[in-house]
This record gives C-alpha cells, sequence and structure tokens, in this order.
C-alpha cells in the first residue's frame, strides 16, 4: 500500500533502505500499522462523539501511534544516527514528497499561525 493512499509513503523507505529480510519485514509492519492508523480514523471520521464505539476507537488509534513512534525513537532513529543518515536531506525530502501528495489531493499546505508583534 503505496503511493498518495499512504499515510507516510516515503519515510520508511528513506530512512531503512535495503533490501534485507529484517529491514522489509519492519517496513511491512510499519505498513501494516499505519494501514490500521488510517482505517481507524476513517471509522472516527464517519461516527461523532456520541457514536457508541468513538472513545474506544480514539484510545486504540492512540495505542497504535505511541507504539509506533516508541519503535522508531527506539530503534530506527538509533540506527539512522549510527549509519549517519543525513537528517536534513531526509527531512527536505519528506517535505517534498509531503508537498507532492497535498499538490495530488488538491490540499493546500496549512497556514501557519504568526507570531504576535510587539506594539
Amino acid at each position: 500500500m503505496h503511493g498518495a493512499d499512504h499515510p507516510c509513503p516515503s519515510r520508511g523507505r528513506n530512512l531503512l533502505p535495503g533490501g534485507s529480510r529484517r529491514h522489509q519485514g519492519r517496513r511491512f509492519e510499519a505498513d501494516v500499522e499505519h494501514a490500521g492508523a488510517k482505517n481507524l480514523i476513517a471509522q472516527l471520521e464517519a461516527m461523532t462523539p456520541a457514536h457508541d464505539h468513538y472513545d474506544a476507537t480514539v484510545t486504540v488509534l492512540g495505542e497504535i501511534i505511541d507504539h509506533h513512534v516508541k519503535e522508531e525513537e527506539g530503534k530506527m532513529f538509533p540506527k539512522a544516527k549510527k549509519a549517519k543518515v543525513d537528517t536534513a536531506a531526509l527531512g527536505a525530502a519528506l517535505i517534498q514528497r509531503k508537498h507532492e501528495l497535498q499538490a495530488e489531493r488538491g490540499e493546500a499546505e496549512p497556514v501557519k499561525a504568526r507570531k504576535a508583534q510587539a506594539p
């Protein structure tokens, strides 16, 4: 599940290049986690907060995201640091891909709030 429908289509491939079975397994696990999160988000969008399963769905979505973030911070990031991944280039590539996906979907970049200026 890659392309415009994938919630984070390039991150894992950029951070964990290579074809080892171990890396592929992690990418596949991330794909499943992303698909599960996307499915839960779609369910939430179709519900109102009054729905019987709304709170449980929010809880499960939070658990999936927490697990995924902990895995990245605990496993992927240290390996990327050890491999001397160019994080500035990676960040620029991810931002570029985000903008491409937003353009494909007809979404505008959110306007960032300006800091209040002193009088």
